[in-house]
């Protein structure tokens, strides 16, 4: 699974839980991988 489709179902499974704690820590940890990516 490339790294865009893996972070998207990340985001997927976090929205249904319907957890905005939940939905905030996975948007950092996206953002923290395509930082490092992006280096």
């Amino acid at each position: 699974m490339n790294f865009s489709r893996f972070f998207a179902y990340k985001l997927v499974q976090a929205a249904k839980s319907g957890k905005d704690e939940q939905l905030r820590k996975v948007q950092s940890d996206i953002f923290t991988q395509f930082k490092n990516n992006n280096k």
